[in-house]
């Protein structure tokens, strides 16, 4: 008896030692899925608000430009709630540390307006939480200088004034067998404004096509008006 009585207590040690191993060692911390920021349906998550400009082309300052925001899964495509947003811009030719927030949210998912400025990059930080890791975007904007344009009669040609305000040169463009041509250039004064004198034709019912445009800079990209055209009655 007293050796079943041994052997039951030697096994209750083992026992309890193998347990109290168990518990003492720690499992390996899983890791942090990967996140991607994205728009909707994998589109930018930065556009133009409207499609509609006067100006062809590039973004124009002033307007509204979208923020649509969110993180997901990319293995799974799903999305994530939870850490917070963070969106900068930083102006072309400014210091590379120039950051400045222009956007935020306590969720990972934003949607918002921010208005063009000027030509920039934007950055969207997502902060990451214990189960998600972090992440970052950033897309580049082109923005043109806001051009108003208005054609007159008497004298016949073109007046507007272009803002940011400053004095520019203004290239008159001719549309010649499809393809645009410079014909002469005007100043802009420091206000902006400036007048371009157009001709007509000289065949009655005939049509001469025009348009404006003002020349990139660091700040700005190429600037251009819509198009107009002269006739003769």
């Amino acid at each position: 008896m007293r050796v079943r009585r041994l052997l039951t207590s030697v096994l209750t040690a083992s026992l309890l030692a193998t347990t109290a191993g168990v518990a003492l060692t720690a499992s390996p911390a899983a890791a942090a899925t990967p996140t991607t920021i994205t728009g909707p349906d994998g589109a930018p998550w930065l556009q133009r608000a409207s499609s509609f400009s006067d100006q062809p082309g590039a973004v124009v300052r002033g307007d509204d430009l979208a923020l649509s925001i969110t993180v997901v899964d990319p293995a799974t495509g799903e999305r994530v709630y939870d850490g917070s947003l963070v969106v900068e811009r930083l102006m072309r030719g400014a210091a590379p540390d120039a950051w400045q927030p222009v956007a935020s949210s306590p969720n990972a998912y934003l949607y918002d307006t921010v208005q063009a400025v000027a030509n920039a990059t934007y950055r969207v930080t997502y902060s990451g939480t214990e189960t998600h890791d972090a992440s970052v975007s950033s897309l580049a904007v082109a923005v043109q200088r806001d051009l108003v344009v208005t054609a007159k009669n008497r004298p016949l040609g073109l007046a507007g004034t272009i803002a940011p305000r400053a004095k520019l040169p203004v290239v008159v463009q001719k549309k010649v067998n499809g393809t645009w041509k410079n014909v002469k250039t005007v100043r802009s004064d420091a206000r902006g404004r400036f007048f371009a004198g157009l001709p007509a034709p000289k065949k009655r019912g005939a049509r001469f096509y025009w348009r404006l445009q003002v020349k990139p800079s660091t700040q700005f990209a190429t600037t251009r008006s819509g198009v107009y055209y002269t006739t003769r009655y």
